[in-house]
């Protein structure tokens, strides 16, 4: 059998009627001893043909392309051809692997079968030693040629490994006819590289069987990595890093006498060329060198848990490994099982984890003729009670298809199963195995689509449930594909024995109206690899998502932020989080509770004053406002002369409000008064203060007046020639405006303009003469005023007439 992480073997296949076909993959056995079979008689007139070497990576579940070095794995490929042959039980035929070669398992034995007439049937077996595969046939052949079978041809694969290097480009693998096999690439086999360097962070591994009765895992760590997370600094002195381990199911700990395999090594340090593989210690207490210092190993076993303790100088910026053996439940590895594996850094939240699974090491392939290929099931179950399903459980996989062109276009070829009558679609069955690879029976021309189904209740062990196949095809959860030229699409199928629950998700919110009936998203990812979203009410409503979990699941619940907006609020989300699904008949419920906060702003609003009004100091306006919040905010402001802001705060964004300077509060006797609003209207935003600006431009009104001179009287004679007048006006609020003088001559006029608007106090300076007597009197607009002085009012825009009349009488005696 081999171990893979992943499904992705391809073959070659060839199918007409009952083919006899033999593929034998193989895996790395820690085995001491080869036992050699008796050796049968080759049959000379077997054609073994079309041997090819591939260079794969060491689970074989892919090609690597380069030339081989010692050590590395290898694919070979060939086809064997008996119908000529006259082959009869006893006849065999060998391929030799020669100096270069060895095969990865041996000693091995494995069924050599034909299919004939949908039904596996064996015909013989395959020993492999280290250097051979001896194929033997056995007295079923007799039987089958007397049934009138004769197509006993096929294909097969090895898989090896290089042990020896050469610069030959080809290796002495001999068999009937062919003394040599091309190598990959060019250059032959290089010599074994090391390891190239690189830097451990925390990281667990799944490594081989041995014998077939357990498995080595691993836990490689830096130094670097561990003490970052930690907290510990590791820099050579003696220091103590603890680690725990879980085994899956079907696995047990070997512990008592064999803490000998529980083994620390150091593997180098950052800047190495290559890895290094130094025994330190193991957890019996045997160190293996103290040239690094003294390391200690212990280990705790509890069940299928294990606390691994390693204490010493870990040097800075080093790799470090723990490896370890286990058993498999039963004394013997169950093929086709999942076997998982975690391990937590302790004091941490670091756990990683692997899985494994083995599947038999000989499988069929079907040959296929030139626009024809097929496909091939790898069965595996995982789960709780997976390790008890026996080796080679069926279940039955319904097979539909549709061909590119009807079934009559295709020569010579006789489609499987039940063809429907548009003679292009049609059914058939399989049976897919556990721990095994199984071709379907047949062929398909090149471009049918092919859709899977499986029924898990066809499974022929009943003593646990299953759960919903999965198929998985190049990496991909599907159960269609479509037939290549001469390829089998590998698929793999998994059921889960165990019980499966799943959750469910409540949504509250507080602080915001009206969104009860809102769907909020939330993502999960769970650790079984699924995920999804789902769309919950927010009126508390639990909604089940769609898919089903083995128990024990961990599944992280985070809400779509986008889906949780609410315009006008402010979101508190709610932590992720994080349930386990732990009773397959009651649903686990999170529930989520969104609090939002009403996003606010505020607006301001600042006083500017110019033109000719100066404001006093304290001087204040008054400005208006009204909001259509559902509050239906309004008020007042009273707002300073000198420019400084006054703000409304707290306001709903979103809310509109209407700016305006109360009229009153503007107006300045005296003054004509424009308002100017860099904004009237305001939308208020989040976390922002919308500035207003209120300018008042003031223009002093403004009249003027005029004064006109007439002289009267017998003494007119006498009078000067000019008179001066005096005048003083005051505004409204007493405050001095303007004054001056002027000189006017009788019979003229002189005028006084832009005098801000109240009042002005004209006054005539002294004019009496020698030898009168002088009387002045005073008009306005025409109206005679009383007293020595005339006061006219100013108003806007209109002027004055005043007139002063000095009538001189002659003294006479």
């Amino acid at each position: 059998m081999t171990g893979v992480t992943q499904s992705g073997w391809r073959n070659r296949q060839q199918g007409r009627i009952a083919i006899a076909c033999i593929t034998l993959f193989a895996m790395v056995l820690s085995v001491f001893g080869v036992i050699v079979p008796a050796r049968a008689a080759d049959n000379p007139n077997i054609v073994i043909s079309d041997l090819t070497l591939t260079r794969t990576n060491n689970q074989g579940t892919g090609d690597w392309p380069g030339k081989l070095t010692v050590g590395q794995h290898a694919r070979l490929d060939f086809k064997w051809d008996a119908s000529n042959a006259d082959v009869k039980s006893g006849d065999s035929f060998t391929i030799d692997l020669g100096t270069y070669f060895e095969n990865l398992e041996y000693p091995k034995t494995a069924p050599m079968t034909v299919t004939n007439n949908g039904e596996q049937i064996e015909i013989g077996s395959c020993d492999l030693t280290r250097t051979q595969v001896v194929c033997t046939f056995s007295d079923k052949v007799d039987e089958l040629k007397a049934a009138g079978f004769a197509a006993f041809r096929g294909t097969g694969t090895a898989r090896l490994r290089a042990v020896k290097a050469t610069t030959s480009e080809t290796a002495d693998i001999t068999t009937n006819n062919v003394v040599s096999v091309d190598l990959p690439e060019t250059g032959g086999i290089g010599e074994a590289v090391g390891e190239k360097y690189r830097v451990y962070n925390f990281h667990k591994w799944a490594g081989a069987l041995w014998s077939e009765k357990g498995m080595t895992w691993g836990i490689d760590f830096g130094t670097k990595y561990v003490g970052e997370k930690t907290g510990t600094t590791l820099d050579g002195s003696r220091q103590t890093i603890v680690m725990t381990d879980n085994l899956g199911e079907g696995m047990e700990f070997r512990a008592g006498d064999y803490l000998k395999d529980w083994v620390l090594y150091y593997r180098g340090t950052n800047g190495d060329a290559t890895m290094q593989q130094t025994r330190l210690t193991d957890a019996s207490g045997a160190d293996a060198t103290t040239a690094m210092g003294d390391f200690d190993l212990s280990v705790e076993v509890n069940g299928r848990t294990a606390k691994i303790t390693a204490t010493g100088p870990f040097k800075p910026d080093s790799n470090y490994q723990v490896t370890f053996p286990v058993t498999f439940s039963g004394g013997k590895v169950t093929r086709g099982v999942i076997y998982g594996n975690s391990a937590t850094l302790h004091g941490t939240e670091v756990q990683v984890q692997d899985s494994r699974y083995f599947v038999e090491s000989f499988s069929i392939t079907v040959e296929m003729a030139a626009g024809f290929g097929g496909f091939d099931i790898t069965k595996v179950v995982s789960g709780t009670g997976a390790a008890s399903v026996p080796a080679g459980t069926e279940f039955t996989v319904d097979v539909s298809y549709e061909l590119p062109a009807v079934a009559s276009t295709y020569e010579d070829w006789t489609a499987p199963g039940m063809l429907s009558a548009d003679g292009k679609t049609g059914t058939a069955q399989m049976k897919a195995v556990v721990g095994q690879k199984v071709p379907f029976n047949g062929t398909f021309p090149k471009g049918t689509k092919i859709a899977l189904a499986e029924d898990p209740s066809t499974s022929t062990y009943t003593a646990l449930g299953w759960s919903d196949p999965e198929f998985l095809i190049d990496g991909r959860a599907t159960n269609t594909l479509t037939i290549g030229d001469q390829t089998s699409v590998a698929v793999t199928l998994t059921n889960t024995t165990a019980p499966q629950g799943t959750f469910a998700i409540k949504k509250f919110v507080s602080g915001a109206d009206n969104v009860t009936s809102k769907q909020f998203t939330f993502d999960y990812e769970c650790s079984d690899g699924q995920s999804g979203a789902v769309n919950v009410p927010g009126d508390g409503t639990a909604v089940t998502v769609d898919k089903s979990f083995p128990l024990g699941t961990t599944c992280s619940i985070v809400e779509n932020a986008d889906t949780a907006q609410v315009d006008g609020y402010t979101l508190s989300a709610p932590e992720p989080q994080t349930v386990t699904i732990s009773n397959a008949s009651t649903l686990i419920e999170a529930s989520f509770t969104n609090s939002y906060t009403r996003d606010r702003g505020s607006f301001s609003v600042k006083k500017v004053v110019r033109g000719d009004y100066t404001a006093t100091p304290g001087e204040t306006f008054t400005v208006n406002y009204r909001c259509d919040d559902a509050e239906a905010t309004s008020g007042s402001l009273s707002v300073p002369a000198d420019g400084t802001a006054v703000s409304v705060d707290g306001l709903p964004t979103g809310t509109n409000c209407v700016i305006g300077e109360d009229a009153d509060s503007a107006q300045r006797t005296g003054y004509a008064l424009a308002v100017d609003y860099s904004a009237t209207n305001l939308s208020i935003e989040k976390d922002t203060t919308q500035d207003v600006t209120v300018t008042n431009d003031y223009k002093r009104l403004v009249g003027g007046f005029s004064i006109s001179k007439k002289v009267d009287g017998d003494g007119a004679s006498l009078a000067p020639v000019n008179f001066t007048f005096d005048y003083a006006c005051v505004d409204a609020a007493g405050e001095e405006t303007v004054s001056g003088t002027l000189q006017v001559t009788p019979g003229q006029i002189e005028g006084v303009e832009d005098v801000p608007t109240g009042t002005c106090e004209i006054s005539e300076r002294d004019a009496t003469v020698n030898g009168a007597q002088l009387m002045t009197s005073w008009t306005v607009d025409g109206a005679a005023v009383d007293g020595d002085t005339a006061t006219v009012n100013v108003t806007d825009g209109a002027s004055v007439a005043v007139e002063a009349t000095n009538t001189y009488t002659r003294d006479r005696g």
